[in-house]
C-alpha cells in the first residue's frame, strides 16, 4: 500500500498517485464507518448522523485539507492563510437543523467543493473570510 502524503501545493496532490488515494478514502471512510455504527449502538442519534454523513455520502478531493484530503493548511503556498468554512468563510452555507452546526454547502465558484455537501472543517484553498463588522460603513 502506497502512503500518501500531504501537499503545500494543489497541483502537487492532483499528481498523487490513484491508488493511495483511493486507500486513504476508504481508511477515511472505514473509520468514519465505525463510529457511526458505534453511535447507533449508543443510540446516540445526532452523532450516528454526523458519522453516516462523513462514512458514505461527503465527497473527499485531494485540494481538500489535510485529514480530509491532501492539502497542508500550514505548508507551501497556503502557509499564514489556513482558514476553513467553520473559520468565517463568507461561502459558507450550513444545513437547516442540527446537522447546521458542522455541516453546509460551499457556494465559492473559486473553489473545487462549490454545491457539494462540505463538512465545516474540510475547508479549502478558496477561503474568504467575512468581513469584519467594524470595517463596515
Amino acid at each position: 500500500m502506497s502512503e500518501v502524503l500531504k501537499y503545500g501545493a494543489i497541483d502537487a496532490c492532483l499528481k498523487v498517485d490513484r491508488e493511495a488515494w483511493a486507500n486513504h478514502v476508504e481508511g477515511f471512510r472505514a473509520s468514519a464507518r465505525e463510529q457511526f455504527e458505534r453511535m447507533v449502538r449508543e443510540d446516540k442519534r445526532r452523532s450516528a448522523e454526523h458519522w453516516r454523513l462523513h462514512a458514505y455520502v461527503v465527497e473527499l478531493d485531494p485540494r481538500d485539507w489535510d485529514g480530509y484530503g491532501l492539502l497542508d493548511r500550514w505548508e507551501g503556498e497556503f502557509e499564514g492563510e489556513p482558514g476553513d468554512c467553520s473559520s468565517g468563510c463568507v461561502h459558507y452555507r450550513p444545513l437547516e437543523g442540527d446537522l447546521g452546526a458542522d455541516w453546509g454547502v460551499c457556494t465559492n465558484p473559486a473553489s473545487h467543493r462549490l454545491g457539494k455537501l462540505t463538512f465545516e472543517h474540510q475547508g479549502c484553498y478558496a477561503f474568504e473570510a467575512e468581513p469584519d463588522s467594524e470595517n463596515t460603513d
